[in-house]
């Protein structure tokens, strides 16, 4: 190298104070530069765009409405399903109650063949017992018609009216009926009655099997014991009103009931024999503080409210009647049936049929009307499917209770209601 050019090179490595860079460092820069490029996109790949983290949370969203439409979807579905299984477990249960009326039907038609075929009386007897209540009518008629219940009241003897049948008595500014029960009682045959002492009677009924049924009326007619007497002597207390010493109030509230409605009030109409016997065993739905006379019973209705009552809604009866035709008897079969089996599971359950009136007519006539509905009913039970009269006991009350609330006529009103009392007047296992 020439001695200038020499001095040049250490001119130009004076001006840059640096020795120019070699092939190797520039692959060196490059390649470093190229790793910089690389982790500068790795990061902007790792790293969504506002409009892919707006899409993620669109998404996201349509992701928690999908989950949620398939959670409201299956709620949806079960309360389809739920409603589809109530209507498959009512149409169940109308399959039941339809068959057991057809069983019911089928077991009337064939007569003879059936349980009750030897209980089966001649209709002359219940003409006979129709032509009575005609007469009954016309003497309580006259002496009712047009005589206001005021008036009644004001009177001062306990027993306002008694037509042979019936007895009206005022109690505490209100006005009952009770019937003599020997209409019902007749189907054992004629029986006979004795007095006793202290202006007692004793009434004394002879089943053909030679079973007694006793009853023994106080001085003024209620009923103080009545008693079956089997003929080996062994004796069964069927009521018991006879007080020791004085009665204690009657002090109770409305009853509360949070149950289904429709076992509390069971519309014989519409209810499954499963129903029907549920409610007529059924225990009080409220704790009763004591048991009470048959009196206290018919007397006070928040005693009867404690015991669920059955409907006899396919049984009602023309304006002014009390009968109950011939072809309207299989709807009482149906009953019948539950009784029956009821009182050979206990022979001593007691049973109160109670007879109401619509709106129309003179109260004290409703009173004696309902009552004898109350009664055809009875008759009918134990004629035609033989369920013992004493097991039995009937009470009118009007127009008091009205199932649908109208001063016109109406049918539905026109009615007969039954339910068990056992519970309320075992006064004998109380004391």
């Amino acid at each position: 190298m020439k001695p200038e050019d020499k001095k040049q090179g250490d001119k130009k490595q004076d001006k840059s104070g640096q020795k120019p860079a070699s092939k190797d460092g520039q692959n060196k820069k490059k390649n470093d530069d190229q790793k910089k490029t690389q982790q500068k996109q790795q990061q902007l790949q790792k790293k969504p765009s506002t409009t892919q983290q707006q899409r993620s949370r669109d998404g996201s969203r349509d992701g928690d409405r999908t989950r949620q439409g398939s959670r409201d979807g299956s709620r949806d579905g079960s309360r389809d399903r739920n409603r589809d299984g109530d209507r498959n477990r009512q149409g169940s249960r109308d399959r039941d109650r339809d068959r057991d009326r057809r069983d019911a039907d089928r077991r009337y038609r064939d007569g003879d063949r059936d349980r009750y075929s030897h209980y089966r009386k001649d209709w002359q007897r219940h003409d006979r017992y129709r032509r009575g209540q005609d007469r009954e009518e016309l003497s309580t008629k006259s002496m009712l018609t047009g005589l206001a219940i005021g008036a009644v009241i004001g009177a001062t003897a306990p027993v306002l009216f008694d037509n042979g049948q019936r007895r009206f008595v005022e109690d505490d500014g209100r006005v009952y009926v009770y019937g003599n029960d020997q209409e019902r009682f007749n189907v054992y045959g004629d029986g006979y009655s004795e007095r006793l002492s202290g202006g007692r009677t004793r009434e004394v009924y002879r089943r053909p099997d030679g079973t007694e049924i006793i009853t023994v009326r106080g001085p003024d007619g209620y009923i103080l014991t009545r008693t079956r007497r089997y003929p080996g002597g062994r004796e069964i207390i069927l009521i018991d009103d006879v007080r020791r010493g004085p009665p204690p109030p009657v002090v109770l509230g409305p009853v509360q009931y949070a149950g289904p409605r429709d076992q509390y009030v069971v519309d014989y109409g519409d209810a499954s024999r499963d129903q029907i016997y549920g409610a007529l065993m059924a225990p009080p739905v409220e704790r009763l503080p004591r048991t009470y006379t048959l009196e206290e019973v018919r007397e006070y209705p928040r005693i009867r409210e404690r015991m669920p009552r059955v409907d006899i809604s396919t049984v009602t009866f023309d304006t002014d009647s009390s009968v109950i035709e011939e072809s309207q008897v299989p709807e009482i079969e149906y009953l019948a049936d539950i009784l029956n089996d009821i009182l050979e599971e206990n022979p001593e359950e007691v049973f109160m049929i109670e007879g109401h009136t619509d709106a129309t007519g003179p109260e004290l006539y409703n009173l004696a009307l309902s009552d004898r509905r109350a009664e055809s009913v009875a008759i009918v039970l134990s004629d035609y499917y033989g369920i013992p009269p004493e097991n039995l006991v009937t009470q009118g009350y009007g127009e008091e209770y009205l199932e649908v609330p109208t001063e016109g006529p109406e049918r539905r009103n026109r009615r007969v209601t039954v339910r068990r009392i056992t519970p309320l007047i075992r006064s004998a296992e109380a004391r």
